[in-house]
């Protein structure tokens, strides 16, 4: 494994599951829209073009409105309780977490994958590498959705492995598996580390317009042979007499 300290995956995890309301369907969330139609009756109704003027007008003037008056409405929901005399009853039951405590930790996506052969995994479009321990292994790789270039763990059996890293494809071409054990090995008589990277491919010499002359010259060549054994076979039968001249009249 890699030398990555290892520790549990999801400790003090809240395991919340994502998941979507079927559209056109506000009974799966009433909750919410009961809110929403207080919100455009109570505050909408009333904003100013000073409260509209930018986002942050906005929301200074949906918190004075929530902390002034929608907390100190009774609710139905609530058997006539306003949500501020509900708080102050079941207040004192809530648990608050420690403030060492990484909340952003906590609420990272989570994602199975297989470790390819080559020890990479894919997320999202891109390939990472991990250990070549975990070649065939179903991994759980962690990330923030909302910030593709943060690192993404790397979580096998319940513990974190390490942090995967964006594959290097020319380090990774050097990597050789032995089919009986499953083991990997890196090639050292071509260690990417020592060695240097592939020298560019030269452009040769020779160019289109090189083979044309090169034909050219061919052709005149083939042309003046011809014309040299033309004026042999010519001069070969001028040294005869013809037939029709050596008979008798």
């Amino acid at each position: 494994m890699s030398a990555h300290s290892a520790r549990p995956a999801t400790s003090g995890s809240p395991r919340v599951a994502l998941i979507h309301a079927r559209p056109h369907q506000p009974q799966g969330k009433g909750k919410i829209e009961r809110f929403f139609r207080t919100v455009r009756a109570q505050l909408l109704t009333r904003l100013t073009a000073d409260d509209t003027a930018s986002l942050d007008a906005m929301n200074r003037r949906l918190a004075a409105w929530i902390e002034g008056e929608y907390h100190h409405t009774p609710h139905a929901g609530l058997d006539g309780m306003t949500p501020l005399d509900r708080w102050t009853q079941v207040g004192d039951a809530v648990r608050y977490p420690p403030p060492d405590l990484d909340l952003d930790d906590l609420f990272l996506f989570e994602t199975v994958r297989k470790v390819a052969n080559d020890r990479t995994v894919s997320l999202n479009g891109v390939v990472f590498e991990v250990d070549a321990a975990l070649v065939g292994a179903r991994v759980t790789l962690r990330f923030d959705p909302s910030a593709p270039n943060t690192p993404v763990e790397v979580v096998h059996a319940g513990r974190v492995i390490e942090r995967a890293r964006r594959v290097d494809l020319y380090a990774n071409c050097f990597v050789k598996r032995h089919r009986p054990s499953g083991r990997l090995e890196v090639d050292e008589s071509a260690d990417p580390q020592q060695s240097d990277p592939p020298a560019p491919v030269r452009t040769s010499p020779l160019t289109m317009a090189s083979l044309v002359r090169e034909d050219a010259d061919a052709d005149d060549g083939d042309d003046r042979d011809d014309d040299r054994d033309i004026g042999n076979d010519r001069d070969g039968r001028d040294g005869q007499p013809d037939d029709d001249t050596t008979g008798v009249r």
